[in-house]
């Protein structure tokens, strides 16, 4: 029995990777990062552990609420893809 061939994905460009980085700062999940991304959470996990961050969550006092930053990280993101189609 043979295996079925492996679809590559796309490359990681630099600007996916500055996304990223952002994205994890702000505390959300590989899940949704992937989501925003349009890459599975294995993908962004991989990536993460390349480039060395983590995805640990941080208890601290006065930190903002999950939906603040959710907003936060889709906001950041939205203009990280605007920034890609002007530069295209």
């Amino acid at each position: 029995m043979t295996k079925p061939p492996l679809i590559a994905s796309p490359h990681w460009r630099t600007e996916d990777e500055s996304t990223l980085r952002g994205l994890a700062q702000s505390g959300i999940t590989a899940s949704e990062i992937g989501k925003q991304l349009g890459r599975s959470e294995q993908a962004i996990r991989n990536r993460l552990n390349k480039l060395g961050i983590s995805l640990k969550r941080i208890k601290t006092k006065g930190k903002a609420a999950p939906s603040e930053r959710l907003n936060a990280a889709r906001e950041f993101a939205s203009a990280g893809a605007a920034l890609k189609e002007k530069n295209e």
